[in-house]
């Protein structure tokens, strides 16, 4: 029998299909006994026994694998593999699988969704009115503003999609894909920054894109701009961000992943910062295709190879 570790603690919470797939197929399946990301100690110990492992955003780093070559597969329940080193699991023939697909309009449609509490000034106007205080707190529109994508993956296109319903200008920066002519772009990130009024992040975190965000590109900046980042922690120098929006309240962010999760920071502090707990996929139809693909993903690979 077949032994799959399955480290997301939200898996199977919307609907049990993934894991009676799995059962049906005759594995015996191991749930994250902690109820949160797992630490590299606590990966290490849970996959000791296991054939596989359906994957949340743990790291597995060189040092990890070395130590849990047993298994043959990280199936990834999500898209993003920048927190898993390829090149370990390819020198101990581990295969990887992920669900790069699923996510694209959970993660757009927060990203338009925190634009637009941010302009409006819902989280403050709420808070003022919730307290039995009838003061207004002036917000802006999105019509008219120049919004700027660091990166045009599958989530940057489903942004761009979501915005053309709205009067405003979009300027790409990717210098890793090939974008489509007829879409504004700039071949360096300098001139995104200083021409935006608001930047959205939707990049991969790598050793080039880590602190994309940084004291330096913060100069360059509106005092009012918006930053958005609902891609990956890490393209944040998140120190910077908040002596910038401490010294200009004006200017404001949403921000959906950190550096370290759970995020302790002072971030939280500013009334123009919104901030939530990773909840880009944490929609209930596409957790459940994602569970249902990284499953797919395990049995295909044990079937097939």
């Amino acid at each position: 029998m077949k032994r799959i570790l399955v480290s997301t603690s939200s898996f199977g919470v919307e609907s049990k299909a993934p894991i009676d797939l799995l059962h049906d197929a005759g594995y015996e399946v191991i749930l994250n006994p902690h109820g949160r990301k797992l630490t590299k100690a606590e990966t290490i110990d849970l996959l000791k026994d296991v054939d596989g492992v359906i994957a949340g955003t743990e790291t597995y780093s060189a040092d990890v694998i070395e130590q849990v070559k047993n298994i043959k597969i990280i199936s990834r329940c999500g898209a993003g593999i920048d927190g898993i080193d390829v090149e370990a699991l390819k020198a101990h023939k581990i295969a990887l699988a992920n669900t790069p697909e699923v996510h694209m309009t959970a993660v757009a449609e927060l990203t338009l969704t925190g634009l637009l509490a941010v302009l409006k000034k819902l989280i403050p106007n709420h808070t003022h009115t919730s307290a039995g205080k009838w003061e207004k707190i002036m917000g802006s529109n999105l019509s008219g503003k120049r919004v700027g994508l660091i990166g045009f993956g599958r989530v940057g296109k489903s942004f761009y999609k979501l915005l053309k319903g709205f009067d405003c200008e979009v300027l790409v920066y990717d210098p890793w894909i090939q974008v489509t002519d007829t879409i504004l772009q700039t071949p360096n990130v300098s001139s995104l920054l200083e021409w935006s009024d608001v930047i959205s992040l939707h990049v991969p975190l790598t050793e080039e894109t880590r602190n994309i965000i940084s004291e330096k590109s913060l100069q360059l900046v509106k005092r009012n701009v918006i930053v958005l980042n609902t891609s990956r922690g890490g393209l944040i120098d998140e120190l910077a961000l908040f002596n910038f929006l401490n010294s200009n309240p004006t200017a404001g962010a949403f921000l959906d992943v950190f550096e370290e999760e759970p995020y302790r920071g002072r971030l939280g502090d500013l009334s123009n910062v919104i901030i939530t707990p990773h909840i880009g996929t944490f929609t209930r139809e596409t957790r459940v295709q994602m569970e249902l693909q990284s499953v797919h993903n395990v049995l295909n690979f044990f079937n097939h190879g």
